[in-house]
């Protein structure tokens, strides 16, 4: 998958106390839960994505309830509060 500014993204609990910034990689509306891929990286000035490699790509299942502040990757990180 190629990050990019318009990359649609949404914030889920890490587990580990914060959130993860992730990307669906599959999206079937008859499945409780979708297979996410950990956005940790920044765009550049000329819009190109840098990973930082210890946690991006990461990929993990999770509940649809637990997407929340759907944006573009370019857009300011929302502060975080619980889904519902």
């Amino acid at each position: 998958m190629t990050i990019t500014a318009e990359t649609p993204v949404w914030d889920t609990p890490s587990g580990m106390g914060g959130t993860f910034t992730v990307a669906l990689l599959e999206d079937d509306p008859a499945c409780p839960t979708v297979l996410a891929r950990v956005c940790y990286g920044r765009l550049d000035e000329a819009g190109r994505y840098h990973p930082w490699r210890e946690w991006d790509g990461y990929t993990f299942r999770v509940a649809r309830t637990e997407l929340a502040h759907p944006r573009r990757f370019a857009d300011p990180t929302p502060r975080y509060r619980p889904p519902g």
